[in-house]
């Protein structure tokens, strides 16, 4: 059952990065407003290298967590997995605590990295390098205009017949943003 999910979740994905041109046209005219994006959420964004940066923010509870304990705790992690991975591979840039609200800006070498070091599932890649990974696409496909859904699926074929289109898939609650 959890197989079948993942794999409505990441069809679902797979469509909104597919539908939405990712960044072929701004490699073309050389646009790259996406970079200035600022997230308000926590987030990941895959850059055209396959580098991430990820943004957490979360509400502490102090009577669990201090700030601090949080942040060392973090940095052990980060450097056992640099330890292990090589140099550069997880780098935490960014570290705030107002009053429990945590803000935590983490960047990755690649999607592997961020992968591995959360113990999660995620691809970048073309569907293609997904399905050859074992993703499957059976979900429902969903059009995409800017950043809103429209109403009603489109015919899996659409999608389904271009193996190059890209797309992203993750089983967190990120927010995810691609160049594009």
């Amino acid at each position: 059952m959890k197989l079948a999910k993942l794999a409505a979740f990441a069809g679902s994905i797979a469509c909104v990065g597919c539908l939405t041109g990712c960044s072929t046209l701004d490699r073309i005219i050389g646009a790259d407003n996406w970079k200035d994006w600022t997230p308000t959420s926590t987030s990941i964004q895959v850059h055209q290298d396959d580098s991430l940066t990820e943004t957490i923010f979360d509400q502490l509870d102090q009577s669990w967590y201090a700030g601090n304990e949080l942040q060392d705790m973090i940095a052990r992690s980060m450097n056992e997995y640099n330890a292990e991975h090589g140099e550069g591979a997880v780098n935490v840039t960014a570290y705030s605590d107002n009053g429990g609200n945590v803000k935590v800006v983490i960047n990755y070498r690649s999607g592997e990295d961020f992968a591995a070091y959360n113990n999660a599932v995620f691809c970048s890649g073309s569907m293609l390098d997904a399905q050859m990974q074992g993703f499957l696409f059976s979900g429902p496909f969903y059009a995409v205009e800017g950043a809103t859904l429209k109403d009603g699926g489109i015919e899996a074929s659409q999608p389904l017949s271009h193996k190059e289109y890209s797309v992203v898939i993750s089983d967190g609650s990120h927010v995810v943003q691609v160049p594009g």
